[in-house]
């Protein structure tokens, strides 16, 4: 390429806007999770607070994270996009114990209990990848199907915006970016009174669950700077768009893009 050409090249690339190398993280079929229910009833009998455990599959959980560029260890993380699909616990709750009997049985199933991140998380990750965030915007939808002596059956639903703490841990192994170790603060939501039956005055569910098994991975590659999966003529224009200054040009993580963050890009072409 001739310097002249090259130059107007980069003069055009800097007008271009770059765009975030998104990688979608999944996990893999069949996970499961433990989760911790407490529920507290009001009936004619009063208010009442019984908890049982239960394993819930995961149906669907994704995330879409665009690191920053650089080597590893990470220094930030962008987090636009994390959904969690649940579904399958069975409980089992024994309301007003009285001489060893229960004044009311419940079994509970929970039929779907799903959180969906709503804006973009940016953390800070340390040394060792571990990120957190004390504020995190999810909302939340728990369908319950339940049982009872006394009151019968029904169907329970709530849907609700939470903000909870959320962390884990971000590494890359083998050309796959992962995360892991993901600690989701405990969830906490009343149940629309309309939808509950006559003898069921008020019902709040609060979710302690443990996703710290849950293993997201996906394919990663720092020279992708579109995020298109491969490594090719649009990288560069996003690279040179940025000579001289930082980004997600800035491959080697040095501050500055530069001649070294070319000579990776080129060393992963692709086509």
């Amino acid at each position: 390429m001739q310097k002249n050409s090259l130059i107007q090249l980069a003069s055009v690339c800097a007008l271009a806007t770059a765009l975030p190398a998104d990688t979608t993280l999944t996990v893999p079929s069949g996970t499961t999770a433990d989760i911790d229910v407490a529920l507290t009833i009001t009936t004619f009998l009063g208010s009442d607070t019984e908890s049982d455990s239960g394993e819930v599959a995961i149906d669907d959980s994704f995330m879409v994270v665009d690191p920053n560029p650089g080597n590893e260890p990470f220094t930030s993380l962008l987090i636009t996009e994390h959904e969690i699909n649940t579904s399958g616990a069975n409980l089992d709750f024994c309301f007003y114990p009285f001489f060893g009997t229960c004044g009311l049985d419940l079994d509970v199933q929970v039929e779907q209990l799903d959180v969906q991140l709503i804006n973009d998380l940016n953390v800070s990750v340390d040394a060792d990848g571990n990120w957190f965030a004390s504020v995190a915007n999810y909302d939340i939808q728990m369908n319950l199907s339940y049982q009872a002596s006394i009151i019968g059956s029904g169907t329970a639903e709530a849907t609700a915006s939470a903000s909870v703490s959320v962390g884990g841990n971000i590494d890359v192994e083998s050309g796959q970016l992962i995360v892991s170790q993901l600690d989701l603060a405990t969830i906490d939501i009343e149940i629309d009174p309309a939808s509950l039956p006559d003898g069921l005055d008020a019902l709040r569910v609060v979710v302690d669950a443990d996703f710290s098994d849950m293993i997201y991975s996906g394919n990663f590659n720092t020279c992708d700077l579109d995020g298109d999966g491969s490594v090719g003529g649009s990288d560069l224009t996003i690279l040179l768009g940025e000579w001289g200054t930082c980004c997600i040009g800035d491959i080697d993580g040095s501050g500055n893009v530069d001649g070294a963050d070319l000579t990776i890009l080129l060393a992963c072409w692709t086509g």
